[in-house]
């Protein structure tokens, strides 16, 4: 037997299973195509087990063909139904979209043969021998079968007959896994699991009814109807031939001569007679109800309506003006549990969210063309007629109205009915706002509101102001200007328009203080850190100087050869993948000019790393730095020029030696660098730790997979992110498997003349061709 071990070990004998050709088969993992002979099949590679064609793949379970009966191989490889039934099927049941790790209600394999059907569990075990007419899955409990025409079940878990074969039909609830529908001479019935009658089968119509708490049975015979609880207790009879369930409400509706109303299944008492035309939602104890002819109201559990008169329309809102339908709650748990993988910003909108969901709600109506807003109780909040458009608006808890006229102008009202701004002011989404800053503290950017004022027949751009939500007040006032946002302490204003302070910059605080009016040649101020203005100055048309300041306006550094982004004379120096160089970094901020190794501390005193030519930003305390080389070197390229690199820390201790001609970032992390010696390259972490050693042709990172491939001396293999090392480089070629394990295993190889797949363990599989 051939034994590959990952330290090299030598090569013993070993017999082999050869194919015309072997090949990764496009989702079908585990399986694998063979060819012999000129054939296609497909292959498990751990169990050796191989079928002419793949039936299907459900539930961790392949259904495929051999000389023409059908068997099943699970995942694993084992071989848990053979190849001798006319017909397999894999029947499975589980809630919602399917995804990976999904919970199953239930998996069984359902067998044909001779005509005959019968079942085995996921580990091959027949439950039930081949012998019934029909076989169908009613739930996780039990399995329906057939004889002579007559159905009845079978304990799911033991094959155990539970109930005799004496009725016309046997069919699911689709609500309940102890029960099933019986039917004879044309009349239904429900029993449980063990054959005992809850409902008798003398029902013309049966459903099923499922509450926010509780089910039920609903019958029709003779035209009345029954409603029974689970355990077949009668809950409420009479003339109700239509019974529904209402979205996360117990109530249920009930409908009589083409009207609804609402019914209490468990007093058995209707509290709001059939008069509507239908029940539309169901939030926090209400129910929007319409009329005929497009009358809409609120009622309570309690059958009493809170309105004294209709309404063109109505909706249930949130404290955000968000209209909330059935109840429906925002709830984080629910993405972990489909395995759905969110990103910061994304659970934080979603945590923001709930907590606003955490609020009051509204009822907001329409009549006349106008909006009203309404407490639960039906109390008025803010009165109809008044206002064309009514939205709450929430800040840190807190709601407010914005409010609207016929001629969209807008005010915002306090929750008493206070005005905070007068109705003078439009809300538009205008390109002059920019709080992108702002996006990662949702509480703060619902802070603000941006508001137009009335714009001036000579000007081209809006005039826009800020509302503060915090203290109630109008902190800039609408002119022609832009506002932007540079962090989430500070704004800045530019003058627009044709007035004489056309472009004048101004900074603010949080609160609308004005900090800074710079003077007119300031083009435009950022913020590097927290602490620090960049300010740029203009000299010439396109010749901006930079400058660096305090908030308070100090001068703590300028030089006008200062660019942010450098010159052609700057090496392009990598940098880490989605992470900003922009601000001081351990310490220091490196400044484009003349000078490629200078930079400023934090109170503007400069710091030049005379040792090398060019130094790059320092990202997590550590840069890279450039010497020029005595010679030339064919390695050379546009982006490094004539120069060999290296790493120092922030202190200017050099960690490399600048040795290397050339480096590039490496997957995420902004401390692990490829770098390149002569023609070879290795993998270095910028804290000192070589991970590998300048020796490879290349080493390829793919996002998502946890290996790297790397080639050397003409071979290939693979590595960890650490350098540890999963596979040797002794292969011509290395093809991962993008469906397998982590992404990569089994892997395809190229060994000289052969092809074969190679186990994680570095063990290859015992066949292999010598076409791919």
């Amino acid at each position: 037997m051939l034994v590959i071990y990952i330290s090299n070990a030598p090569i013993q004998a070993q017999e082999w299973q050869t194919f015309d050709k072997i090949s990764f088969s496009d989702y079908t993992h585990p399986l694998v195509n063979v060819t012999k002979d000129g054939i296609k099949y497909y292959y498990h590679l751990d169990s050796q087990v191989w079928m002419d064609d793949m039936h299907n793949r459900a539930a961790g379970m392949t259904v495929g063909m051999k000389d023409g009966a059908y068997g099943v191989v699970r995942d694993d490889g084992k071989l848990i139904v053979p190849f001798v039934y006319d017909e397999v099927r894999v029947e499975d049941d589980y809630e919602g979209q399917w995804y990976e790790g999904i919970p199953y209600n239930y998996k069984f394999i359902v067998l044909q043969q001779d005509g005959l059907y019968g079942y085995a569990d996921t580990n091959g075990h027949v439950l039930a021998q081949p012998k019934y007419q029909q076989l169908k899955v009613i739930s996780k409990d039990i399995i329906a079968v057939a004889k002579d025409n007559r159905w009845g079940w079978l304990d799911a878990l033991t094959g155990d007959l539970l109930q005799p074969c004496i009725y016309d039909e046997v069919s699911k609830t689709y609500l309940f896994d102890h029960y099933v529908i019986v039917t004879n001479s044309g009349k239904e019935g429900v029993a449980t699991k063990d054959g005992t009658l809850v409902v008798p089968v003398e029902q013309e119509q049966l459903h099923f009814i499922k509450t926010k708490d509780y089910n039920y049975i609903h019958a029709l015979k003779g035209g009345l109807a029954t409603l029974y609880g689970i355990s077949g207790e009668v809950m409420v009879e009479g003339d109700f031939p239509t019974l529904s369930a209402i979205a996360h409400s117990n109530m249920l509706s009930i409908r009589k001569n083409k009207h609804v109303g609402l019914l209490n299944p468990q007093t058995g008492k209707v509290v709001l007679e059939p008069q509507f035309s239908s029940i539309i939602n169901y939030t926090r104890g209400l129910y929007i109800v319409v009329r005929d002819h497009n009358l809409y109201n609120v009622a309570n559990g309690e059958g009493q309506l809170l309105f004294s008169t209709d309404f063109e329309r109505l909706d249930f809102v949130n404290a955000e003006g968000r209209v909330k339908v059935s109840g429906q709650v925002v709830d984080i748990s629910a993405y972990s549990e489909r395995g759905v993988n969110l990103t910061p910003q994304q659970i934080a909108n979603i945590k923001y969210e709930v907590k606003v969901d955490s609020l009051p709600y509204y009822i907001r109506g329409y009549k006349e063309g106008t909006e009203g807003l309404y407490d639960w109780t039906g109390k008025t909040v803010v009165p109809q007629g008044k206002y064309r458009t009514v939205k709450p608006y929430c800040y840190d808890q807190s709601v407010c109205f914005i409010v609207e006229n016929t001629e969209r102008k807008i005010s915002v009202l306090d929750a008493q009915g206070k005005t905070l701004l007068p109705m003078d002011y439009w809300v538009k989404d205008t390109y002059q706002y920019n709080a992108q800053a702002l996006s990662s503290n949702l509480t703060l950017k619902k802070r603000y509101l941006e508001i137009v004022g009335q714009k001036n027949e000579d000007s081209y751009t809006e005039s826009i102001g800020l509302f503060d939500f915090e203290i109630g007040k109008l902190i800039v006032s609408p002119a022609p200007q832009s506002i932007k946002w540079l962090n989430e302490n500070y704004f800045r204003i530019v003058k627009q328009g044709i007035e004489e302070n056309l472009g004048r910059v101004s900074l603010y605080d949080k609160e609308g203080n004005a900090l800074l009016q710079f003077d007119k040649e300031v083009r435009d101020v950022e913020m590097l850190g927290n602490h620090f203005l960049l300010v740029e100055k203009a000299e010439g048309y396109n010749s901006p100087v930079y400058v660096l300041m305090d908030i308070q306006g100090n001068i703590l550094y300028e030089n006008p050869q200062w660019k942010v982004r450098g010159s052609y004379g700057h090496i392009n120096f990598p940098e880490p993948e989605g992470r900003s160089i922009a601000g001081f970094h351990a310490g220091l901020k490196k400044i484009y000019a003349d000078e490629t190794n200078l930079f400023i501390n934090e109170k503007g005193e400069p710091k030049r790393f005379t040792d090398y030519e060019q130094v790059g930003e320092f990202i997590e305390d550590y840069g890279i730095v450039a010497k020029k080389m005595t010679t030339s070197s064919a390695s050379n390229t546009y982006r490094t020029g004539n120069h060999l690199f290296g790493v120092i820390d922030a202190s200017g201790k050099e960690v490399f030696p600048p040795i290397w001609s050339d480096v590039h970032a490496f997957g995420n992390s902004s401390l692990l660098l490829q770098v390149r010696l002569g023609d070879k390259v290795g993998l270095v972490d910028k804290r000192g730790v070589i991970i590998l050693e300048p020796e490879y042709e290349y080493i390829e990172w793919s996002s998502g997979k946890p290996y790297l491939q790397i080639r050397k001396d003409g071979k290939e293999g693979l590595i960890t992110a650490e350098g540890k090392v999963v596979i040797e480089p002794r292969y011509d070629n290395i093809r991962t498997s993008y469906e397998g394990e982590e992404k990569t295993w089994p892997i395809l190889v190229k060994d000289g003349d052969w092809y074969y797949f190679v186990r994680k363990n570095g063990k290859p599989y015992t066949i292999r061709s010598k076409s791919n």
